[in-house]
């Protein structure tokens, strides 16, 4: 019997200290903060919750100072258009009014790139000091002195027959159109009139007039205004230019621009000579 009582002492013994440090190990857990694995599930959801709508509010925040950025750039743009046409009304109202202009049918007097080479031309220039009446005051043509097949000669030379005196260079591609007209002219009318078909030297040259000879067969005078004495005496603009003089010397009629066709000239060569 007190082997017994002995033997349950014990285990009530071993039980209570069980006891004991079941009690023990709760309180330790809840003191150190332990807490449940639910708490602790709905902690991490509401930080990846507070996460998201961080990161969402970061890109609205984005997204609105893009729109600004855009609209900003829009209105410089639209800005700076109405800049350039506020600038373009004031240079045109500060534009003088162009010159006279020439027809379809003529070129101003200057080179082939726009240039007026009467300025910078290598031969002499006109005379400032000679007033030679223009055409337009007078019935009698300008005299003044060119080349005629490398012979230096004056218009007045000429008097005695009718002379068709034409202005031109090379590179003006009205005066090429009506050439192959006084070619056809002066083989036809060339025992009768003088033709004078004068290139202004002061923006051609030499070498171009005779490649434009040779390539078109052109057995008309070849003829120079080296010194400019006819750009200057008749005030030559723009080219052709084409006067028609009576055997006395007396301009007829004269005409700007290139010729239409053949028979426009034949025309005003018949009147010249009276038919």
């Amino acid at each position: 019997m007190k082997a017994f009582l002995k033997t349950f002492g014990i285990f009530a013994a071993l039980g209570i200290v069980l006891l004991l440090a079941t009690v023990g190990y709760d309180a330790l857990t809840k003191k150190a903060g332990t807490k449940p694995a639910t708490e602790a599930s709905l902690e991490a959801d509401a930080s990846l919750s507070d996460t998201l709508s961080d990161e969402e509010t970061m890109s609205r925040e984005e997204s609105i100072e893009a729109d600004q950025k855009a609209a900003e750039s829009r209105a410089a743009e639209e800005i700076a258009a109405l800049e350039a046409q506020r600038a373009a009304l004031e240079a045109e109202k500060e534009t003088p009014a162009p010159a006279e202009s020439a027809s379809p049918e003529e070129v101003p007097a200057t080179d082939s790139t726009g240039t007026d080479k009467t300025t910078t031309a290598s031969t002499k220039a006109p005379d400032p000091t000679q007033t030679p009446a223009p055409a337009s005051d007078t019935n009698l043509a300008p005299d003044f002195s060119f080349t005629k097949d490398g012979t230096t000669v004056k218009l007045s030379d000429f008097y005695g027959k009718p002379t068709v005196l034409n202005f031109y260079c090379t590179w003006c591609g009205p005066c090429m159109y009506e050439m192959p007209f006084m070619q056809s002219a002066y083989e036809r009318y060339g025992s009768e009139i003088n033709f004078l078909i004068v290139d202004l030297l002061m923006s051609d040259s030499v070498e171009e007039v005779n490649a434009m000879y040779d390539e078109n067969g052109y057995t008309f005078p070849k003829c120079f205004d080296n010194s400019a004495e006819g750009y200057s005496a008749y005030g030559i603009s723009f080219i052709p230019k084409t006067y028609f003089i009576s055997a006395s010397g007396e301009i007829v009629d004269s005409h700007s621009g290139n010729l239409s066709d053949q028979q426009s000239l034949d025309a005003e060569l018949d009147s010249l000579l009276g038919r």
